[in-house]
């Protein structure tokens, strides 16, 4: 299966709390065929689309769930773009990621 790649953008102040996006300049998209094929270096995350008082917002996190005991995964201040019509098709900007983990 192929896969979309999108690059990770930062304002040089990550707060990602060790996070996918603080390691890694490029991550796949699972939810948008691409051209990419499947990389094990390169993290995989996915789309997530909920309804927040009647808008739709976006983010991404990684496929892989979130460790037992964490509060889940939180927006840690990078976002994801690509310049590709199959990415605006979907996200006509950049889309937060949320790959910040913390422990109650």
């Amino acid at each position: 299966m192929k896969y979309l790649t999108a690059d990770v953008y930062t304002d040089g102040c990550d707060c990602s709390n060790g996070g996918i996006s603080s390691k890694y300049k490029t991550l796949m998209i699972a939810d948008i065929p691409g051209p990419s094929e499947e990389n094990a270096d390169i993290p995989m995350v996915k789309i997530v689309k909920r309804t927040i008082y009647g808008n739709e917002y976006m983010h991404v996190e990684p496929v892989t769930p979130a460790p037992s005991g964490s509060t889940g995964y939180q927006f840690g201040g990078n976002f994801l773009y690509a310049c590709d019509s199959r990415f605006s098709a979907v996200a006509a900007y950049p889309i937060p990621i949320h790959d910040r983990v913390e422990y109650s």
